[in-house]
């Protein structure tokens, strides 16, 4: 075997290594993104529970809501869906990407319910309602106040005799418990 011959064979060599190793790396990256994915659906997934005195508890005359679906699924969850608001309530904001101050409703809301002194809060998902802003014509922007949440079939059973609620988190971290009657 000729010395060019060895150099070729070694080049082909060193060049597979390089591949191996990009492979390896690409596998490595896309297994730690499965498992940061499974941990992000599992943790936003689940129903806490949290005693009762851990929220300020709010006013009836705060709130406007519709629920307008409600009850078991043919899967046997149970299901929610509707919208809620904090009649006039909003906050200021700092858009930083447009470097404008302005005034919003802050939306994160948590439909629950409560039984015993306990909170169980639902995994809720906000959704867009244009229907909001002429159902209260008050010209503030309610058009993210709808939401879904589900209550699995294994814990359906716990809802019996507990009131239906809605945790409204606020900017500066204040979690007020509304029970809807």
């Amino acid at each position: 075997m000729m010395n060019s011959d060895r150099w070729d064979v070694l080049k082909m060599l060193r060049e597979k290594r390089r591949g191996v190793s990009a492979l390896a790396i690409a596998l490595l990256a896309m297994g730690m993104v499965t498992v940061l994915i499974f941990l992000y659906r599992r943790e936003n997934g689940h129903i806490r529970v949290r005693s009762q005195s851990e929220f300020t508890e709010g006013a009836a005359d705060e709130i406007v809501y519709s629920i307008e679906e409600e009850g078991i699924s043919s899967s046997g969850d149970y299901r929610l869906h509707g919208w809620f608001v904090r009649k006039g309530q909003v906050y200021s904001f700092l858009n930083a990407g447009m470097m404008e101050e302005g005034d919003g409703v802050y939306n994160n809301n948590h439909l629950c319910y409560v039984k015993n002194d306990l909170v169980y809060e639902l995994p809720t998902k906000l959704e867009y309602r244009k229907d909001v802003n002429r159902i209260l014509h008050d010209g503030i922007d309610y058009e993210y106040s709808g939401f879904y949440a589900r209550v699995p079939e294994e814990d359906v059973g716990n809802m019996n005799d507990a009131e239906l609620g809605m945790i409204a988190k606020t900017p500066d971290g204040e979690e007020i418990l509304y029970l809807l009657k």
